[in-house]
């Protein structure tokens, strides 16, 4: 599907919660939007997003939730700060966005909580959204009471990563936001049971990418890899903060993320792996962030025991009441199945009978088709068998009158044979015999020759005497 049909359908899916506030505050020049969820009076919750994401893609619907809302709005209040142009339909050019670094983002930060005089922070990140957050704490320790951080890493760019990551932006730089590159993210933001599964949520998400301005997108992309290794010794203050580290084992950075969390104190950190999850959890699965942040919140002393198991035993009220409703009416959707399907087996059973009645009389026509068809073939037989004796008789016949033949062909071939070899011997004796006499005739020739020879030199040699 083309990520960019159908957009008119799904704007409510790009607006904003009407309970959220919206305001645009000027940083060294450049506009941040910053959204405020719950009670500004309440301790306040601080966040900043990840790459290739924004506010309403990473926490909207983390902050709609209802048990969200029961649970951890009631205590506090949400700031989230988004990055530079990162807004949906921002149509920012190159040449007028400047240079995106980490640095330069947490100072945004910083101006933003400045400006809105917010102190006694928990800040909440996601993947690059952590190391901002960290640096701004490594500047504000004051400020900062509690991190929690999904996923996240504290060394430089791999080779990998680096190669993976130029070629999505050489791709952004030519063609914008492709589906490979939705693709590539969509790979390291869910699991891979959620990709399979939960197709609604990836279609909008999808939607919701191909709102965000690839020059935006890019230049957070270009800050996140040129990021330093993180010093255990240098931040030492940062590391002692009471903080929780929430990872997927299906995330891209689980082994990133570990490897961050043991910088921290042991003593005031928790590390927690959630099954069949990949990197933004906070919209992949919400309501399995719920418990395990409110265990944190009462471990650090901004929410009561008390206060929190009365809730949960209203909550736990209500979800009984609803168990109730939701058994009855499971009852009665089984008697009407039952009911349906006792209708349904004597329609079966009345069915089955006109069957079995229909497959008697199938069975008995074929039984008389079959007896008539034997008898044709009993009938066909015994002509054919009559046939091949006729055929059989008239063989016979024809092999006695085709052996005289040859017996008599054979005789007259051996006459003629005999006659041949006769006239051969009688031509043979004639031959021998005129041999014999042409042999006589030319040795009484030779005679007379030599004897006329010798007359002629007995004459000679009495002249020659004389």
């Amino acid at each position: 599907m083309d990520l960019f049909e159908d957009l008119e359908k799904s704007k409510s899916f790009f607006e904003l919660d009407p309970n959220t506030k919206h305001k645009i505050i000027q940083s060294e020049n450049i506009p941040i939007h910053v959204y405020i969820d719950g009670d500004e009076k309440l301790p306040t919750i601080l966040t900043f997003h990840d790459i290739f994401s924004n506010y309403q893609m990473s926490f909207q619907t983390f902050i709609s939730h209802p048990i969200v809302q029961q649970k951890i709005l009631k205590n506090f209040h949400f700031v989230h700060v988004e990055a530079p142009y990162h807004e949906f339909g921002n149509k920012i050019t190159k040449k007028k966005i400047g240079k995106f670094t980490l640095e330069k983002l947490s100072k945004h930060v910083e101006n933003i909580v400045h400006h809105l005089k917010l102190e006694n922070l928990i800040l909440l990140g996601i993947g690059a959204g952590n190391l901002v957050l960290f640096r701004f704490a490594c500047n504000n320790i004051k400020s900062v009471k509690a991190l929690i951080f999904f996923g996240g890493t504290s060394s430089t760019q791999g080779w990998i990563e680096w190669g993976k990551f130029q070629y999505i932006l050489k791709i952004m730089n030519i063609w914008g936001i492709t589906d490979y590159v939705v693709d590539s993210f969509v790979q390291k933001f869910f699991s891979s049971e959620t990709i399979k599964s939960n197709l609604d949520l990836l279609e909008n998400f999808k939607l919701q990418i191909s709102k965000l301005n690839p020059v935006s997108v890019s230049e957070y992309i270009r800050a996140y890899s040129s990021r330093e290794k993180i010093d255990s010794d240098k931040y030492k203050n940062v590391f002692d903060l009471d903080s929780l580290f929430i990872v997927g084992n299906e995330s891209q950075d689980l082994e990133d993320s570990i490897t961050f969390y043991s910088l921290f104190n042991k003593v005031s950190s928790t590390l927690l792996k959630l099954d069949s999850k990949g990197a933004l959890i906070t919209l992949e699965d919400p309501d399995i962030l719920v418990n395990p942040l409110i265990l944190f919140f009462i471990g650090i002393g901004y929410i009561h025991l008390n206060k929190y198991i009365t809730s949960s035993t209203s909550l736990a009220k209500n979800r009984n009441q609803n168990e109730i409703e939701n058994e009855n009416q499971n009852q009665n959707q089984n008697q009407n199945e039952n009911k349906n399907k006792n209708e349904n087996e004597n329609q079966n059973q009345n069915q089955n009978q006109n069957q079995n009645k229909i497959n008697l009389e199938n069975e008995n026509q074929n039984q008389n088709q079959n007896q008539n068809q034997n008898q044709n073939q009993n009938q066909n037989q015994n002509r054919n068998q009559n046939q091949n004796q006729n055929q059989n008789e008239n063989e016979n016949e024809n092999e006695n009158e085709n052996e005289n033949e040859n017996e008599n062909e054979n005789e007259n071939e051996n006459i003629n044979e005999i006659q041949i070899k006769n006239e051969n011997q009688n031509k043979n004796q004639n031959q021998n015999e005129n041999q014999n006499q042409n042999e006589i005739k030319n040795e009484n020739e030779n005679q007379n020759k030599n004897k006329n020879e010798n007359k002629i030199n007995l004459e000679n040699e009495n002249k020659f005497r004389k």
